[in-house]
């Protein structure tokens, strides 16, 4: 197919009587809606862009390059971990936060080479940031003790940061109004309610796209891509806006951990991300002058501008990201010589160690070898048990309840304080019982 030929081709498509002529990029929905692309989004012949290589080829050459420096870089960073495992309890989250970026290379470099298939493979990788999210979350948790117990207690005297929309609003002191335990597991449930969505709005999109009504380049509520979309994007907000609100509660006693460049290493990704499907999604249903913003042209098919640009930049993205990993997510703070310098918010050695005892002496778990395994076995094995995130999805879901809400309460009024640590050794101290929480 000549150039000549394919501009005849997308001026009938916008053509004013459109309705009386073939329109050979469109296709009707089994909903009776037309959907303004190709129906399967297939690599057509194009002009090529360097020698004899065309922009997919071209495209599918650079991601496969990235998906794999991508991939070995934080593999590297992954064995390192594996092999020098002092902490489980962290690393384990840390390995399952690293995996994120290799699944997505390359599932870019997929979608790069089968064009077709975006619209099933993006919302599940989406799934793999709303976990790794999740194990984010779950990081900062095992910063402040890696026992569930004594982390409520933690939080059940913590002070939470007051909010600027209290400032100014009949509130002088501008003190938010949740206590320390409501709050945090507030937060627990905006985080771990994003894989949920997210798993159901991917099977929803595959279920959709495969009827012929999900549609990619529109925003019309005729089509699922819309409310596919709003709800992906309303979830993430929430769960990306309370992983923020942890980071700001906690950066001051968490920043031998490094949490900025840990939130920036994981963060930034999804933002590009965001931000990538956000412009596309505009430059997609844009029409001006009864022409969509994206069309083909001699060298840029269907194909290439609607997944092929914005996947080769996302796997650009990628590379420099996979390099930072190694200073965000050190290995050498687990080294065994260092792993007792980082304890928990929960259990430092500020307060009366020897005071610690039943559940409260075991939270600092530092052996005097590597738990790992050879080459890290246990390491890579632990990665892929799904116990912890389980339990975390059934602990979210559970504090919704009212019955949860009365004993959270019951906990606040009669538990936390006589059990922990800090407290007693408070009581010879001017300072109040929650000063280690500032």
């Amino acid at each position: 197919m000549d150039s000549t030929h394919l501009h005849q081709l997308v001026g009938r498509l916008f053509d004013k009587d459109k309705e009386e002529k073939p329109e050979p990029y469109n296709y009707t929905a089994s909903n009776g809606q037309l959907c303004p692309m190709p129906r399967p989004l297939l690599v057509t012949d194009m002009a090529p862009v360097v020698g004899n290589i065309t922009f997919h080829q071209l495209n599918v050459y650079i991601t496969a390059g990235c998906a794999a420096f991508t991939t070995l870089s934080i593999l590297v960073l992954m064995a390192r971990h594996a092999t020098h495992l002092s902490r489980p309890n962290e690393q384990l989250n840390i390995l399952r936060i690293c995996g994120y970026l290799p699944l997505f290379s390359v599932g870019l470099f997929l979608e790069a080479a089968f064009p077709d298939a975006y619209p099933y493979l993006t919302p599940w990788l989406d799934v793999f940031q709303a976990i790794a999210l999740a194990n984010f979350f779950l990081l900062m948790c095992q910063f402040v003790s890696p026992s569930d117990a004594h982390r409520d207690a933690f939080f059940a005297v913590f002070e939470v940061p007051a909010k600027k929309l209290f400032k100014g609003r009949g509130n002088s002191e501008g003190k938010n109004k949740k206590t320390g335990l409501e709050w945090y597991r507030g937060l627990w449930w905006s985080i771990f309610q994003y894989p949920v969505v997210q798993i159901l709005v991917s099977i929803f999109t595959s279920i959709t796209e495969a009827a012929t009504v999900y549609c990619l380049p529109s925003s019309s509520p005729h089509f699922a891509h819309l409310w596919m979309d709003i709800a992906h994007n309303v979830s993430l907000a929430v769960a990306v806006i309370a992983a923020l609100r942890i980071y700001s509660a906690l950066k001051k006693q968490l920043a031998h951990h490094r949490p900025l460049a840990k939130l920036l290493a994981f963060k930034l990704v999804v933002g590009v991300t965001g931000l990538i499907q956000l412009v596309y999604w505009i430059l997609r249903s844009s029409v001006v002058q009864k022409k969509f913003v994206l069309e083909p042209t001699d060298t840029l098919s269907w194909a290439d501008e609607f997944v092929g640009i914005p996947v080769l930049i996302l796997a650009l993205v990628c590379v420099p990201f996979s390099v930072f990993f190694h200073h965000a997510y050190s290995v050498s703070p687990y080294y065994l010589d260092r792993a007792s310098q980082n304890k928990p918010l929960a259990y430092s050695a500020a307060y009366d160690m020897e005071a610690a005892e039943g559940p409260h002496a075991a939270v600092n778990p530092v052996g005097s070898r590597y738990q790992g395994g050879p080459l890290g076995v246990w390491a890579w094995a632990g990665i892929f048990n799904p116990s912890e995130f389980i339990a975390g999805l059934r602990f979210g879901m559970q504090m919704r309840s009212n019955s949860r809400r009365r004993q959270d309460m019951a906990y606040e009024e009669n538990a936390p304080l006589a059990t922990l640590p800090a407290y007693r050794s408070s009581q010879n101290s001017p300072q109040p019982p929650h000063a280690y929480v500032r």
